[in-house]
């Protein structure tokens, strides 16, 4: 199964659901089989608290030593963003078709 695809039908989520609309409580309806679909929370959050920890690091090291790491710190964010997100998402059921 791929993690872009139903978990029920695996019938491929499309592109335009997955990048563009791909906010942590999108919920929609498969176009195959009509299983309410959205993203997995738990990889989000993982990232969040990764990126928590490198910010409170790189805080602490502009103000322990005086350097200045603000380009470094947005461009980890941005990239953080348009990366890895789209690479850790998964789509999963979020209610069953009650039919």
């Amino acid at each position: 199964m791929n993690r872009h695809s139903c978990p029920k039908c695996e019938h491929e989520v499309p592109k335009m659901q997955r990048y563009v609309r791909n906010y942590l409580w999108a919920k929609w309806e498969c176009s195959h089989c009509g299983t309410r679909l959205g993203f997995a929370a738990m990889p989000r959050l993982l990232l969040v608290l990764v990126d928590t920890i490198i910010i409170s690091l790189v805080f602490l090291i502009r103000y322990r030593w005086g350097l200045d790491l603000r380009w470094w710190l947005w461009g980890y964010l941005i990239l953080s963003t348009l990366l890895v997100v789209p690479f850790i998402d998964r789509i999963v059921v979020v209610e069953k078709r009650t039919d």
